[in-house]
C-alpha cells in the first residue's frame, strides 16, 4: 500500500490556531451571534445546528478538530426578519405543488434570489469579520451549512445544504454565508422538509466557519458498517485531495474495511480516483476538479498504519457519543489526522448482533456459508439475545466435546453459530468436514439437508476418510465407552433421571429471597447441567443417528427395492413404546374429552373464557376433580406448553391459557379418534411394512444375514426416535429452571431503575446483563442495544421479516438453486407425509393463535413443535416452511394420517383463506382459489 503522506505540499493548522481563537471555556460576553467552537455548550444546539453542535462536542473532548466558529441561527432569523424576507416566504410556499418538481424548483429559486441579493446588516458583518480575523491573517476557511434538524437520529439532511471550500477574505466569507442560508431553499431541501414533517418557517440554519486543512488525502469513515449493519466493522472511504469529491459523489474512492477488535485491516478495494477536488489555482479562492495522475489512481492512497490510526480515533469518537455509530469526515495532512465532522449514522438499523458472538474464540471468515435451516428445526421460533448467549455456549461445549473425543481437534478452529436478527445460523463447513470423515458417501444425503444444493452435492461426493473413521470410533470406545453406540441410550437416561427429572428446582417465590450471587450461581449451575446433557446426546444425534438412518434408507432402496415411495416413512412411524411427549399429549387430549362429555364443564368452559374457567370450575364437585387432575398434569408437565425453545416464551405453569386454547381447539373436533386408535393404526402400518421389507430382503442373496443386520439397524433407529422425543422433556425442564433464574435477575434490574420494562433483560446477553447489574456498563448503550434488538425480535414474531435461508459472511446469499414450478398457482416443495387433501388455508404465525383454526382447515405455519400437538386432530393437512422428514410436524402428520408438504416461505406465498390442494405424494401445493374470490372464505384475522 502507498504511504505517500510524506509528500506534504502545505502546512495544516495546528494547536496554536486554537489558542488564537480563544481558550476553551472562554467567556461569551453575552454574544449569541457568533460562537467559537470552544464556547459552545450542550444547551446551544438550537443555536449552532447539528454540524456545529457535533464539532463543539469533539472540541470539548479534545479531539483533533481544526479551529473555527459558528454564525448562529439567531443571525439567520434576524436577517430574515429585518430584511422583510420572512413576510414574503409564506405566500411563495403556499402555491407550491410538491408533485410538480419544475414548479417547486422555480418557487425555491425565487426565495434563494431574495436571500442572496439582500445585504447582511453591518453590525453582523463586523462581528463575523472579527471572528474570521482570529483564525489568522487571510486564513482559508470552509463555510458549511448547519441546520437545526441536521444530523439527528431521524433525519440527516446530508448533502441538502451547501458547503464552500477555500474561502479567503471577509467579503468572500460574507457572500458564502448568504449562499449557505439560501441553500435552505433549494428544491431538494424544501421537498425533504415536507416529506419528513419539518416546518419550513420554523427550520433554522447556522453556518460553520472552519480553518481549511491542506489535506494530502481525506474522506469519510463509518464506525459501523452501513452495508451489512455490522457493529464490529469500520469502513473508510479515502481519496486524494479534499473529501468533497467523495461526499459529492464525483470520486470513486478507495474502501478499507477494518475489524474493531483487534483493530486490523480486513479488506481493501482500490477505487478509480480519476479526479480530486483542490483549491482553484487561478483565483486562489474556491475549488476545482483536477485529474489524478495515472500512477496514483491504481494504488491505495492510505497505508495500513494510517487506516488503523484513523479507525482507533473513530472508535474513541463513537465511545464518546455513547456507543452510537458515527459518520465522520476526516483529513490527513503531514501525517496528522483531523476530524471535520461527526454525526450519527442514520437510516441503518444496528442491533449489535456481533457482540453476542464475542465469546467465540475462532476468527470469523467472511466467506463462511451459514445456514438458517438448522435453527428452524432444532431451535425453532424467535431467539432472544439472552437465550442465544446461554444456549450457543452450551451447544459449543457439546461440539467441543464431540470434536475432542473423535480426535478432530482441527474443527475447533471454526465458528459454530452466528446470531443475526432474532435467529441463529449454523456453519455448514463443520458438517462438511465431519460427515466426510464419518459417513460413507451413500449415507450422507439425509445429513446435509441444511446445506446449499451446490455444497450438498460436493460434500456428498467427497471420498470417505476410512482411517479417520476407524480411529475416531476406537477413541470413543477407549476414552468414553459409556457413549458408545450400544450404551449411549442408557447413559443419557441415567443422567436425565439423576440430574434433571427428579430434581426440584427453585420456585420464583424462593428466588426472590436469594442474594444476587446465589441467583447467578443457580442459573449457571442449570446452564452447566444443560451443557452436560447436550454432551450426552451429542454422539447419538450427530454420529450414530446419521449413520443408522442413512444406512436404513440405503438398505430399503438397494436391498428390498420396495416400489412404495413411502416405505421409509412408514417404517419410522408408530413407535413401539410410549414416549413422554406422547403421554403428555394423550393426557391433554383426555382432559379435553372430560370437558366435552360433561354438560357442567362444557357450560362453564363457554361461559368463562380463558383461565377464568379453572376458577369457575372449582364451584362444583365435578369441576374440583377436573381442576385437581389438571393441576397434577401441570405439576408433571408445567415446564412445557410452548412450541418455541426460547426462555422468552411462557410455559403452561406460567400461563394456563396455553392449555385452555388447546382445549378449545380439541373440542372443535367432530367424532374425535382416540390417541390409542391412532397409535395402533400407525404401529400396524409400521409392522406390516417391516414384514414386507424383511421378506423382500430375505429373497436376495445372503438374505438371512442382510435381514439380521437390517433388523438391528431398524431397532436402533426406533430406539433413537423414542429417545429424541423423551430428551426434549428433560431439556425443557432445564430451560424453565434457567429462565426463572435469569428472569429474577432481570426483574431486579427493573426494580433498581437500570431497565424500564420487565421484558428488557431478554435483549441483553448474559454478560451484558451482568455488566449492567454490576454497574460495569453505562445505561445509555445498553438501552440502545436492547431497544434495537426488541424491534427486530418483534418483526420476527409478526413474520413481517423473514430470515434468509443462507448467509455468506454476514450478508444474505441466494444459494438455494431449487426452482419452483413456473406455474404460479403451483408451489413445489418436499413431501413429508403422504396423501392428498383440499381445504381452506389457515396461516398461523404464532402458537397463541391456534384458537382461530377451524375443523378441516389446512394449517400453514413456519414449523411445529410438541406444543402444536392439539391442532393435529382438527386440521386436514399441513404446510410447513421449515423441517424435514423427521421434523415434529412431519412425524405427527404421519401419525394422524395428514398430507403434509414443506415449502420455503409458504406463509408469504399462500394467502390466508385460499382454497388449496396439498399433495403429500407429489410434494406440492396447488392454489385453487384465492380468499378474495371465495364468498365464504374465512376471515384473515390479520
Amino acid at each position: 500500500m502507498s504511504s505517500s503522506l510524506a509528500d506534504v505540499q502545505a502546512v495544516p493548522p495546528d494547536a496554536a490556531l486554537h489558542q488564537r481563537a480563544g481558550n476553551t471555556g472562554a467567556a461569551r460576553e453575552g454574544r449569541e451571534r457568533t460562537l467559537r467552537f470552544e464556547e459552545i455548550q450542550p444547551q446551544d444546539d438550537s443555536l449552532v445546528g447539528g454540524k456545529g453542535a457535533g464539532l463543539a462536542r469533539l472540541v470539548r473532548a479534545e479531539f483533533p478538530v481544526p479551529p473555527g466558529f459558528v454564525i448562529t441561527t439567531s443571525v439567520y432569523q434576524e436577517f430574515l426578519t429585518q430584511s422583510g424576507i420572512l413576510n414574503q416566504l409564506q405566500p411563495l410556499l403556499d402555491v407550491i405543488d410538491y408533485r410538480n418538481m419544475a414548479q417547486l424548483e422555480e418557487q425555491a429559486a425565487r426565495i434563494r434570489e431574495l436571500i442572496i441579493a439582500c445585504p447582511i446588516p453591518d453590525p453582523v458583518q463586523a462581528e463575523i469579520a472579527q471572528c474570521y480575523r482570529m483564525l489568522g491573517k487571510d486564513a482559508y476557511v470552509a463555510v458549511r451549512s448547519s441546520g437545526t434538524a441536521e444530523d439527528t437520529a431521524n433525519a440527516s439532511f446530508a448533502g441538502l445544504h451547501d458547503t464552500y471550500l477555500h474561502i479567503k477574505g471577509e467579503s468572500e466569507l460574507v457572500t458564502a454565508v448568504r449562499r449557505c442560508w439560501a441553500s435552505m431553499w433549494t428544491g431538494r431541501a424544501v421537498s425533504y422538509r415536507k416529506s419528513t414533517g419539518f416546518e419550513h418557517l420554523t427550520a433554522r440554519i447556522a453556518v460553520v466557519v472552519q480553518v481549511m486543512v491542506e489535506s494530502d488525502l481525506s474522506g469519510v469513515m463509518f464506525t459501523a458498517n452501513p452495508l451489512n449493519a455490522r457493529t464490529d466493522e469500520l469502513i473508510i472511504n479515502a481519496s486524494w485531495g479534499l473529501g468533497e469529491g467523495i461526499v459529492s459523489g464525483i470520486v470513486v474512492p478507495d474502501e478499507v474495511t477494518l475489524s474493531h477488535a483487534p483493530m486490523r485491516v480486513k479488506r481493501c478495494v482500490v477505487g478509480s480516483k480519476e479526479v480530486q477536488v483542490v483549491r482553484n489555482p487561478d483565483s486562489g479562492i474556491g475549488t476545482v476538479t483536477a485529474p489524478v495522475a495515472d500512477a496514483r489512481r491504481t494504488i491505495l492512497c492510505m497505508a495500513d498504519d494510517d487506516a488503523v490510526r484513523l479507525g482507533q480515533l473513530g472508535l474513541r469518537v463513537m465511545a464518546h457519543h455513547g456507543g452510537v455509530p458515527q459518520d465522520l469526515e476526516w483529513a490527513i495532512a503531514a501525517g496528522k489526522i483531523y476530524l471535520l465532522q461527526s454525526r450519527p449514522i442514520t437510516g441503518i438499523e444496528f442491533t449489535w448482533d456481533e457482540d453476542l458472538d464475542a465469546w467465540q474464540k475462532a476468527p470469523e471468515d467472511d466467506d463462511t456459508i451459514w445456514s438458517g435451516g438448522w435453527a428452524a428445526e432444532f431451535w425453532s421460533g424467535a431467539i432472544t439475545p439472552l437465550f442465544y448467549s446461554i444456549r450457543s455456549r452450551e451447544i459449543w461445549t457439546r461440539n467441543e466435546h464431540i470434536y475432542r473425543l473423535l480426535g478432530f481437534d482441527d474443527l475447533l478452529d471454526f465458528r459454530l453459530l452466528k446470531y443475526r436478527r432474532a435467529t441463529a445460523f449454523y456453519n455448514v463447513e463443520l458438517d462438511t468436514r465431519l460427515y466426510s470423515r464419518l459417513l460413507p458417501r451413500a449415507l450422507r444425503g439425509g445429513a446435509l439437508g441444511y446445506h446449499p444444493p451446490n455444497l450438498r452435492e460436493k460434500t456428498a461426493n467427497e471420498p470417505m476418510h476410512v482411517g479417520l473413521f476407524l480411529k475416531a470410533m476406537a477413541r470413543v470406545y477407549m476414552l468414553s465407552p459409556s457413549q458408545s453406540i450400544q450404551r449411549w441410550e442408557r447413559t443419557l437416561r441415567e443422567f436425565s433421571r439423576d440430574r434433571i427429572d427428579h430434581v426440584k428446582f427453585a420456585s420464583r417465590e424462593e428466588l426472590r429471597t436469594w442474594s444476587d450471587e446465589a441467583v447467578r450461581k443457580y442459573a449457571k449451575d442449570w446452564s452447566n447441567t444443560a451443557s452436560e446433557f447436550l454432551e450426552r446426546t451429542s454422539l447419538g444425534v450427530y454420529v450414530y443417528s446419521k449413520f443408522t438412518l442413512g444406512m436404513m434408507r440405503w438398505m430399503v432402496a438397494n436391498w428390498s427395492q420396495d416400489p412404495d415411495p413411502f416405505t421409509f416413512q412408514d417404517m419410522i412411524s408408530g413407535l413401539p413404546v410410549h414416549t413422554l411427549m406422547a403421554g403428555e399429549n394423550r393426557e391433554l387430549w383426555y382432559l379435553a374429552q372430560e370437558i366435552r362429555h360433561s354438560p357442567t364443564l362444557t357450560a362453564l368452559f363457554h361461559r368463562h373464557p380463558g383461565p377464568a374457567f379453572l376458577e369457575a370450575a372449582t364451584g362444583s364437585e365435578e369441576g374440583k376433580k377436573f381442576v385437581a387432575k389438571y393441576r397434577d398434569f401441570v405439576q408433571r408437565h408445567g415446564h412445557r406448553g410452548h412450541a418455541d425453545r426460547d426462555i422468552y416464551f411462557t410455559r403452561r405453569v406460567e400461563d394456563p391459557n396455553l392449555d385452555i386454547e388447546s382445549f378449545a381447539l380439541l373440542l372443535k373436533a367432530v367424532n374425535p379418534v382416540t390417541p390409542e386408535e391412532l397409535e395402533e393404526r400407525l404401529v400396524r402400518r409400521r409392522e406390516e411394512t417391516s414384514r414386507r421389507v424383511i421378506n423382500q430382503i430375505r429373497e436376495t442373496r445372503f438374505g438371512g444375514l442382510k435381514a439380521f443386520f437390517f433388523n438391528w439397524v431398524h431397532a436402533w433407529v426406533l430406539k433413537f426416535l423414542v429417545m429424541r422425543d423423551d430428551w426434549r422433556h428433560s431439556i425443557d425442564r432445564v430451560t424453565l429452571a434457567k429462565k426463572w433464574g435469569f428472569q429474577e435477575l432481570g426483574l431486579r434490574a427493573v426494580d433498581r431503575g437500570l431497565l424500564d420494562d420487565k421484558r428488557d433483560f431478554y435483549f441483553l446477553s448474559e454478560q451484558e446483563l451482568y455488566d449492567l447489574l454490576d454497574h460495569r456498563a453505562p445505561l445509555g448503550p445498553a438501552k440502545m442495544k436492547l431497544a434495537a434488538r426488541q424491534r427486530v425480535f418483534d418483526k420476527f414474531l409478526a413474520r413481517s421479516e423473514v430470515p434468509p435461508p443462507f448467509l455468506r459472511g454476514s450478508t444474505p446469499a441466494e444459494l438455494d438453486e431449487t426452482a419452483d414450478s413456473a406455474d404460479l398457482e403451483t408451489l413445489k416443495g418436499t413431501a413429508i407425509s403422504r396423501g392428498v387433501v383440499r381445504g381452506r388455508a389457515r396461516v398461523i404465525a404464532e402458537l397463541r393463535d391456534i384458537g382461530r383454526i377451524a375443523p378441516d382447515e389446512i394449517l400453514v405455519c413456519n414449523s411445529t413443535d410438541p406444543a402444536w400437538a392439539p391442532v393435529f386432530p382438527v386440521i386436514s393437512g399441513l404446510v410447513l416452511e421449515m423441517g424435514g422428514m423427521l421434523s415434529h410436524g412431519a412425524c405427527l402428520s404421519r401419525e394422524f394420517g395428514l398430507p403434509a408438504v414443506q415449502i420455503r416461505n409458504a406463509m408469504q406465498r399462500i394467502e390466508n383463506g385460499a382454497l388449496i390442494e396439498v399433495s403429500g405424494d407429489a410434494g406440492r401445493v396447488r392454489i385453487l382459489e384465492s380468499a378474495a374470490k371465495s364468498a365464504d372464505s374465512v376471515e384473515t384475522g390479520s
